[in-house]
């Protein structure tokens, strides 16, 4: 996830946007996602009914390099707590941690969660 976030640097430029232009007249509009500088950085987002292009291009939008960073930056946490740190049985709070961010990282890198 890092490194997948690390190497779009140059194409972040602030809060990514789904930005909603003119279409085909056959497809209606059509959406792109924009940096925070208005450079389109992808264009003709998704195929299929207006709402689910619209849909599809905000959920691109907010999966912003920096939001994949940070929820990085929390797994990599979750590891430095529970990593040979917490004695047996540990808290409540870092069980709960740990399980949810196997989740998300298993998910992440296209498994099934457990």
């Amino acid at each position: 996830m890092r490194e997948r976030a690390e190497a779009t640097v140059d194409m972040q430029g602030g809060d990514w946007r789904a930005v909603e232009y003119e279409g085909t007249e056959w497809a209606g509009p059509s959406y792109c996602i924009e940096n925070g500088e208005g450079q389109p950085l992808f264009d003709e987002i998704g195929n299929g009914p207006d709402e689910a292009r619209r849909a599809l291009a905000e959920h691109i939008a907010s999966w912003h390099p920096a939001v994949a960073l940070a929820v990085a930056d929390w797994l990599d946490s979750v590891v430095d707590a529970v990593d040979g740190t917490r004695p047996s049985g540990g808290s409540t709070i870092a069980i709960v941690d740990e399980r949810h961010a196997l989740t998300i990282a298993r998910t992440y890198i296209g498994q099934a969660p457990s």
